[in-house]
């Protein structure tokens, strides 16, 4: 088929050296169907030729072979896989440095590919990914964190959290989001649900009285404020019977 032959070829200008003519070729086949062997070509190509402006592709390909993992690849070709996806990876992003909304969105729509993959382990790279993008704005003074990339990144690494039940996790990122945010009613009763989660009742019954009678300028919907009612019912509940068992009550 004509897609083989551009394998073929890919591979052939792969041992001629010819790097741009392996990645054209290897992006052709690619344009049509995701194919393991066109996605490695491509990847070693760019790092051969070495050209910095393609590495967020050539990671971005070992990436998605390391998602597929030996049945991809192979034991020894794994090992090289992941040696191109850190060595590019790292250099790409060495180069966004200046610019954190840049860096912000390339980690969070890596991040966002291995959510999307479905695998509780990837979903720890992912989290490791917004954790750098995250670094990387506290160490710049001047950066926004209200920003739109800077934000989606605090937003899904809380997600992450959720779907891991680092409950403690959740609510440092809710702690500074609602900081930011105070009015957002959507946040507060996410904080709720990470207060119950961590057993801090009477900071998620403040919380929800917060949203149920809409007090600090906040303007819930009526869902939520039925939402925000339901738990100041069930945490007055476990206030109280913290405050039997701290009074020696039966």
């Amino acid at each position: 088929s004509f897609l083989q032959i551009l394998r073929n070829r890919a591979a052939t200008n792969m041992k001629l050296g010819d790097y741009k003519g392996a990645i054209k070729d290897s992006t052709e086949v690619l344009d049509v169907k995701i194919c393991n062997k066109a996605l490695l070509r491509r990847a070693m190509a760019i790092e051969k030729l070495g050209d910095l402006s393609m590495y967020e592709m050539g990671y971005r390909d070992a990436r998605k072979l390391l998602m597929d993992g030996e049945g991809a690849t192979g034991t020894e070709t794994l090992r090289e896989v992941k040696r191109l996806e850190e060595k590019m990876r790292k250099a790409w992003r060495a180069t966004l440095m200046d610019d954190c909304d840049k860096l912000c969105k390339n980690c969070y729509e890596d991040a966002k590919l291995n959510i999307e993959f479905e695998n509780m382990h990837l979903v720890d790279k992912a989290i490791e990914d917004l954790d750098y993008a995250c670094d990387r704005i506290v160490e710049k003074r001047d950066a926004n964190f209200t920003a739109e990339w800077p934000w989606k990144c605090v937003e899904m690494r809380m997600q992450c959290h959720k779907m891991t039940s680092c409950f403690e996790s959740l609510t440092e990122d809710l702690n500074f989001m609602v900081n930011v945010k105070p009015k957002n009613a959507s946040l507060r009763l996410l904080r709720c649900f990470a207060y119950e989660a961590c057993e801090r009742w009477p900071r998620c019954l403040k919380e929800a009285k917060l949203v149920a009678e809409c007090q600090k300028g906040i303007d819930p919907t009526p869902a939520q404020i039925l939402e925000a009612q339901g738990y100041v019912k069930r945490m007055s509940y476990f206030v109280e019977q913290l405050s039997n068992k701290d009074r020696g009550d039966p």
